[in-house]
C-alpha cells in the first residue's frame, strides 16, 4: 500500500477522535506507522492536497494539535493545552523557561520584571538580555501572565494569576509603588541640579560688591546731571597769545639808552579818500577815487 492510500485511513482516525486534537506522535502510535510517514500524510491533508480528505491543524509555539473538523479546530484552547504540556514536559524541553516558571510560581504575589532578570541571570548564569527574550517567549505563548502598564508589569505563572479582586490589589499595589518611584527620582534630580548649581556658584569668581551710592545733590533736568556753571572771561585769546603772555618779560618801567633820539610821528590827519575835494575834478565822478564824491561848484549850479 503506498503512502497516498493510506490517507483516508488516518484521516478516518482523526474523525474518530472527534472532537479532540491528536498530535503528530500520538497519531503515528495509533496508526502504527513510522512518525516521518505519517508526518508527510498530515502534511498533505492540511495542504489539502484531494478533495475529500482534509485535516485542519492549531499551534501555540512547540504544540501543535491536528483535528478531522475545522470548527473543533477554531474552539480549541491551544494556549491552555500549550501551558499544560510545559508544566508536564517543559523541563526536558527548555529548562530555563522552567526556571522562570517555578520562580513566579512560589512567589504568591507575583514578581517584576527587574526581579526576575536579577534572579534567573544569577541562578543560571545567563545573560540578561537572553533572559529577558525568553520571559516575552513565556508571556506570548501564555505561560506566564503580565498585569499592570508596560514597564510596571508584574508576572505571574499560568497556574497562580489572581482572580479579578486580586488583580485589582495588584493594579492598586503597582500604583503606589509607580508613583513613589516617581517621587524619588523626581527628588533625586532635585538633589543632583542643587549640587550642580552649587558648584558652578562656587567655580565662578568672586565680585566686590558694589560702593554705596550717595545721592546726588547736583540739580538735574529729565533725569540727567547739569554741567556746573563755570564763568567765561570777557576776552578770549588765542592759544599762540597764551603762550606769549607766558614768555613775557616781568612788567618793569622802560628805560632809554642816552644815545637814542627820540622820533615822533606825525599825528592822524585822516584818510584822504574822505577828505572833501578842493581841487577841480577833470574828467567827472568816474575818475574820483572810493569814498569821494563830486561837490557842486558855482558853475554848475
Amino acid at each position: 500500500m503506498t503512502r497516498l492510500q493510506r490517507l483516508p485511513a488516518v484521516v478516518e482516525m482523526f474523525r474518530s477522535v472527534a472532537p479532540a486534537g491528536l498530535t503528530i506522535q500520538q497519531a503515528a502510535d495509533r496508526i502504527g506507522v513510522p512518525y516521518n510517514t505519517i508526518t508527510q500524510l498530515v502534511s498533505r491533508a492540511v495542504r489539502g492536497a484531494t478533495r475529500d480528505v482534509r485535516l485542519y491543524k492549531t499551534r501555540c509555539g512547540h504544540s501543535v494539535l491536528y483535528f478531522a473538523y475545522q470548527a473543533d479546530a477554531e474552539a480549541f484552547d491551544i494556549k491552555a493545552y500549550h501551558a499544560a504540556q510545559f508544566v508536564t514536559n517543559g523541563e526536558k524541553r527548555s529548562p530555563l523557561q522552567t526556571r522562570i516558571y517555578r520562580f513566579l510560581a512560589e512567589c504568591p504575589k507575583g514578581a517584576d520584571a527587574e526581579a526576575i532578570l536579577t534572579h534567573i541571570s544569577q541562578e543560571s548564569g545567563k545573560r540578561v538580555e537572553h533572559v529577558r527574550t525568553v520571559v516575552s517567549e513565556m508571556v506570548k505563548y501564555g505561560r506566564i501572565v503580565g498585569i499592570g502598564p508596560n514597564n510596571w508589569k508584574r508576572y505571574f505563572a499560568a497556574e497562580k494569576v489572581p482572580d479579578e479582586a486580586g488583580r485589582a490589589v495588584v493594579a492598586a499595589e503597582i500604583e503606589a509603588y509607580r508613583k513613589a518611584s516617581k517621587d524619588a527620582y523626581r527628588e533625586r534630580e532635585n538633589a543632583r541640579k542643587r549640587m550642580k548649581n552649587a558648584a558652578k556658584r562656587d567655580a565662578m569668581p568672586k565680585r566686590a560688591k558694589p560702593a554705596v551710592k550717595i545721592k546726588s545733590q547736583e540739580p538735574r533736568r529729565n533725569g540727567f546731571m547739569l554741567a556746573p556753571k563755570v564763568p567765561r572771561p570777557s576776552v578770549m585769546l588765542s592759544p599762540a597769545a597764551v603762550r606769549m603772555l607766558k614768555k613775557q618779560a616781568p612788567d618793569v618801567p622802560a628805560t632809554i639808552p642816552d644815545h637814542v633820539k627820540v622820533q615822533v610821528c606825525p599825528g592822524y590827519r585822516g584818510d584822504i579818500r574822505y577828505l572833501p575835494q578842493t581841487d577841480r575834478v577833470i574828467g567827472g565822478f568816474a575818475t574820483m577815487g572810493i569814498g569821494r564824491y563830486l561837490e557842486p561848484t558855482q558853475e554848475a549850479a
